[in-house]
């Protein structure tokens, strides 16, 4: 009890006991106190009882300003002082107390971690030189498959360097991410509880059957092979003894470890079981011994019922948050891919293939139409302005233009022409790699809901055990000092009787449903959101989102699919139409705009050439103008011929001018158009299209029509209405 009665002052007494200085209120304080965070993988995690035990654990060293252990990810996010204690002495202290961990990534900028896997049978000379040279940690190893991380610093050594020393030392290797290292321990603790459930459900399902056989005939249990041993009890022995041994062996080790840590659910699991088989061995023994006529009245039943339940719970539990935790860690992360590199940057015939993995800072970089730009980096040399699709950061579908040492970002797609970027931050320092970690950071980060409930799963598991020995107790002594309750009850044997109301104390209670729940649905609903491209930062947001009531959207891209194409095409018709959309096609090829490439695709059955194009520009946000080079003849008109006087082809004039935009663009250029025009504009712009006007010769020409289709939602209902919105 001297350990218990610590445990739950430790608990209501944090703030007295601990040592750890006052998290500051802000981040520019913990930049100023030199405040390093670092992520500790928790891989013994199994409850929020351990999750709150590793809190008030690390909480308590000297140095560390404050700790979030999330249950679903099984992830410490620890921030400390570098000068008082280290990520290395923190990672001891929780092994120590019987904990299986490693530690992930941190944020110090001069140093780097990189993870890797290799298969090797012995170690050598080169291998222990490393040690030496780089902080090389052994991670795991799976079969014959070895993971390690080694640390090191970016100034000192580059990352093509680091893998040269470390393929000589172990052949063939392979870098990996660190969200590579962890998952397939949640897949294989998924594929471990699988079997658990599977084996308990046999040996459940055979209780089950001798339950409702013995609870319809009453006269099996008498059925008796030997003296005091009935064959359902036989049976139930051996199905109990299987489970105990086989499923249990894996929460006996937890229970016995929490004893030193700090009560779990898997203690109150173990008791309870513990006790039922135990009792149940001494009563079989007994009968046996005495030599009963009778069979007894044993609870072999409860360790496969309670395991068969928990093993499915732990299932279910482990297959959610793998598929969670995945979508997270994919989240905006770009594939390894190869890349072109350009060691010589005066030198453009000499380059080099690499993984995108080994890219480092200053690298000349190839990136072709269509690409996922590997690295963040500024444009080094493009012979057109470049397209990048940044939807992935800021979740706008258009392509937006880049010019000559324009950013860059990790995961935009190159919708353009190739072009060549030099590196500016890779890896973990990529602007999509630190949107990620805020993700993964606030995800940690708990409401005050939470903190009700990490106190209540704390004090849950000895208050359930004090339970329990308090209704033991209590029938005991009402059975003592009342002789005639046990037949008032129609009870046999009161003692039987005790048992089983105190075992079913331990059975139905579990803090992990309580502990699970926040966590759970916020790691699911972060990852369902993930998978769509929806970033949610945490659960307080999350929270909020329960009292909106409206949502306004941006159409293009999130209520369509950001492809547009040309419904219709109204022009003016006159003898030169042909020429005319031959100037239109060869303007807009000029340009990489999607609305431009949509007009383009439009024209391409016409089999147009491009024409010869002077003073070309494009203005952002209105369109494009310059002047098109052409031979023109003088129109011929056969009917209207009111149309020749304001047609602006009827002078034998070569060059035409042409602007293409909205309708800004048409007034910035002094270009009118009819009342006619503009009622059928605003009848299709009303309807959600979009309306790019053409202009020759400083007259309207006609207009294009073009829509978005709408993504196809199931089962929903919606209206899309236009928000106008006034220009101050």
């Amino acid at each position: 009890m001297g350990r218990l009665s610590k445990w739950l002052y430790t608990c209501f007494n944090r703030r007295k006991v601990s040592t750890y200085k006052k998290i500051p209120n802000s981040t520019s304080s913990l930049v100023e106190l030199n405040a390093e965070t670092v992520e500790i993988h928790i891989l013994s995690i199994k409850c929020a009882s351990c999750a709150a035990n590793v809190e008030i654990l690390v909480k308590n060293i000297a140095g560390v300003y404050d700790v979030t252990v999330n249950v679903v990810s099984k992830i410490a996010y620890v921030t400390l002082d570098p000068t008082l204690t280290s990520p290395e002495k923190i990672l001891d202290i929780i092994i120590e107390n019987s904990h299986t961990a490693v530690i992930g990534a941190r944020n110090k900028k001069e140093w780097r971690i990189v993870y890797f896997k290799c298969k090797i049978s012995v170690w050598n000379s080169k291998t222990e030189e490393l040690f030496d040279v780089y902080k090389l940690k052994h991670i795991r190893s799976d079969r014959k498959t070895h993971y390690f991380s080694v640390e090191y610093r970016k100034k000192c050594h580059g990352i093509r360097k680091v893998f040269q020393d470390l393929e000589a030392a172990f052949q063939k290797i392979e870098i990996v991410d660190v969200s590579d290292v962890f998952p397939s321990q949640n897949k294989a603790e998924v594929k471990y509880w699988r079997n658990m459930c599977i084996i308990s459900s046999f040996f459940g399902v055979i209780t089950m059957v001798l339950m409702i056989l013995e609870h319809n005939n009453p006269k099996l249990s008498n059925i008796l092979i030997a003296p005091g041993l009935s064959y359902t009890n036989l049976v139930s022995l051996i199905s109990s003894t299987i489970v105990q041994v086989v499923v249990g062996r894996s929460i006996y080790v937890s229970a016995i470890r929490s004893i030193r840590t700090g009560l779990n659910m898997n203690f109150l699991i173990s008791t309870a079981t513990t006790v039922a088989y135990v009792y149940s061995c001494i009563v079989l023994i007994l009968s046996v011994v005495k030599k009963y006529q009778h069979g007894s009245h044993t609870f072999f039943d409860t360790p496969p019922m309670l395991y068969m339940i928990v093993t499915l719970g732990r299932y279910i539990e482990c297959k959610s948050r793998m598929h969670s935790v995945t979508s997270i860690m994919k989240l905006m992360k770009p594939n390894r891919q190869s890349v072109t590199i350009y060691p010589d940057s005066k030198n453009p015939n000499i380059y080099q293939e690499i993984s995108s993995d080994l890219i480092t800072e200053s690298d000349i970089l190839h990136v072709y139409h269509g690409m996922c730009v590997p690295c963040d980096g500024v444009i080094y040399e493009a012979d057109t302005p470049g397209m990048f699709n940044e939807a992935v950061i800021t979740g706008e579908s258009l392509p937006v233009q880049k010019k000559l040492l324009d950013e860059v970002f990790c995961g935009s797609i190159n919708e353009g022409n190739p072009l060549k970027i030099k590196v500016t931050r890779t890896g973990d320092d990529c602007r999509v790699q630190q949107i990620t970690r805020c993700v993964q950071v606030a995800l940690s980060k708990k409401i005050p809901l939470n903190n009700i409930v990490d106190i209540f799963s704390r004090l849950f598991t000895p208050g359930i055990l004090l339970l329990s020995m308090v209704t033991f107790s209590v029938w005991i002594f009402c059975f003592h000092n009342y002789p005639n309750l046990a037949k008032k009850l129609d009870i046999d044997s009161y003692l039987a009787f005790t048992f089983q109301t105190s075992i079913s104390v331990l059975c139905v209670a579990c803090p992990c449903a309580i502990g699970l729940a926040i966590p759970l649905a916020v790691m699911i609903s972060t990852g369902v959101g993930a998978k769509y491209g929806i970033l949610i930062k945490g659960a307080p947001p999350l929270q909020s989102m329960a009292r909106v009531k409206k949502i306004v959207f941006d159409k293009t891209g999130t209520l369509t699919v950001g492809i547009p194409t040309v419904e219709q095409f109204f022009y003016d018709s006159c003898s030169n139409i042909e020429i005319y959309k031959n100037a239109v096609y060869s303007i807009v090829s000029f340009s990489n705009h999607i609305l431009s490439r949509c007009i383009k695709k439009y024209f391409e059955n016409c089999n147009f050439n491009s024409l010869n194009i002077q003073d070309y520009k494009e203005i952002p946000g209105l369109g494009l103008s310059g002047k098109v080079i052409i031979n023109l003849e003088q129109p011929k008109y056969d009917e209207d011929q009111s149309m020749a006087e304001d047609d602006p082809g009827t002078d034998n004039k070569d060059t035409l001018e042409v602007v293409i935009g909205n309708e800004e663009m048409l007034n910035l250029n002094s270009i009118t158009t009819s009342e006619v025009t503009k009622h059928e504009v605003g009848e299709y712009a009303s309807g959600g299209a979009t309306i790019v006007y053409a202009a020759i010769k400083d007259r309207f020409f006609g207009y294009f029509v073009i829509r978005d289709e709408i993504r196809m939602m199931q089962n929903r209902q919606y209206d899309i209405c236009p928000l106008w919105v006034s220009k101050a």
